[in-house]
């Protein structure tokens, strides 16, 4: 079981080679070598051995793992085992409170909070968020998490935003939405048209939630 993460230099890593007759795990040798990765396990007899090769089956040579360009719709002459297979997950972020459909009154103050993550070790470097569908833009507070290295940030980032809900008659709605930028200043896409794919793999486009503006009498 992996336990933590080490150092960049850790002598363990540098001293672990793979034999021939190890056998296969599904990461690509590259990536759970790599001094940002630089896995560690507490006890050297529960190390896997590690294959240069990628593992055989559909899930690791099929099209789980795959992905494909949006003109891509069906895998009709196309030799998907020699399609690169996806390592890393990129940025992205989600609104936990408050939830879908929850009810504000005009001009009301209420805190808006969530999570980011970027694959490969990657960390959150801000988090913005609009109240007006993404027309402008407030950088929020990086909480929990945000004190990871930034190669090495295997964890949630947490953020939050104080908001004040603007001045809008009964029945309307407001659009919140988030986008996280990484340490490599990756930044999640306005809309998934451009990134969409055939098996739905990788959408980091903004997240949106809808609030609903109620007046009590």
């Amino acid at each position: 079981v992996l336990s933590s993460f080490c150092d960049n230099h850790c002598r363990k890593c540098r001293a672990y080679q793979p034999t021939a007759d190890s056998f296969d795990r599904n990461p690509a040798l590259w990536v759970l070598m790599s001094e940002q990765a630089c896995a560690v396990f507490d006890l050297p007899h529960v190390w896997p051995k590690v294959s240069k090769d990628e593992a055989e089956g559909p899930w690791q040579r099929g099209i789980a793992y795959k992905g494909f360009g949006p003109s891509v719709t069906s895998f009709e002459g196309i030799d998907v085992e020699k399609i690169q297979s996806i390592q890393e997950q990129p940025v992205t972020s989600a609104i936990v409170d408050p939830q879908p459909g929850y009810k504000v009154e005009p001009n009301e103050s209420l805190t808006v909070k969530g999570f980011a993550w970027s694959g490969g070790g990657r960390g959150i470097v801000r988090v913005d968020v609009s109240i007006d569908g993404g027309k402008t833009w407030t950088s929020a507070n990086l909480t929990d998490g945000s004190d990871q290295h930034p190669l090495r940030a295997w964890a949630w980032t947490f953020w939050e935003l104080d908001v004040k809900c603007p001045d809008l008659p009964e029945g309307s709605t407001i659009e919140l939405c988030c986008k996280a930028t990484d340490s490599s200043y990756n930044v999640q896409p306005e809309y998934p048209d451009a990134i969409w794919n055939v098996r739905g793999l990788n959408n980091n486009s903004w997240f949106r939630t809808k609030l609903t503006v109620t007046v009590d009498e």
